[in-house]
């Protein structure tokens, strides 16, 4: 029985819910079930290990819970059409590590890990203007737009009068 697969962890989370659900399974069966070793969904099931992303998390520069929240932030100036680079994502890593006291010297791979291990991320290149108009004509790309701003309409109460229209040159006042 090989446990190496790439989905061991999710086969490891159906086994512990289907034990769950029914305490009289045995756990010889379940792992034969979900291919997965005996001693490893026993350990798991007593709590002496855990999956690979709790286990290494104090080895890490910030908790899952952290990067979640600059996740959030990275998608909230998605949705304003803000890009971001890498500097602005570093500073927010140094405000959650400065509210915390913690100092500690960020790696030159870091956010490239970061971007790695949160796959609804992407790293974009910017494009010029007149491909953006181009690909504007796609009905789908047009209705992804509109769906995002009546999002942030609805979440953030965005009166009509509150609602201006800008072109790619931004406005003056």
């Amino acid at each position: 029985m090989v446990n190496h697969r790439p989905n061991l962890e999710e086969r490891l989370q159906a086994a512990i819910q289907a034990k769950d659900e029914d305490s009289n399974l045995s756990i010889r069966y379940l792992a034969q079930k979900y291919g997965i070793w005996n001693t490893t969904l026993q350990n798991r099931l007593k709590g002496l290990t855990s999956s690979r992303k709790v286990a290494h998390e104090n080895q890490q520069l910030l908790t899952h819970l952290e990067e979640g929240v600059i996740v959030r932030r990275i998608e909230d100036y998605d949705d304003y059409g803000i890009p971001l680079w890498r500097r602005p994502v570093l500073q927010m890593v140094y405000e959650i590590l400065k509210a915390e006291g913690r100092v500690a010297e960020i790696g030159k791979g870091w956010v490239d890990r970061f971007v790695s291990r949160h796959p609804g991320i992407q790293s974009k290149v910017g494009k010029s203007i007149d491909k953006q108009r181009a690909l504007a004509t796609d009905i789908s790309i047009l209705r992804n737009h509109l769906d995002r701003f009546y999002t942030l309409k609805s979440r953030y109460d965005v009166l009509p009068e509150n609602i201006w229209n800008t072109d790619e040159k931004g406005f003056a006042m």
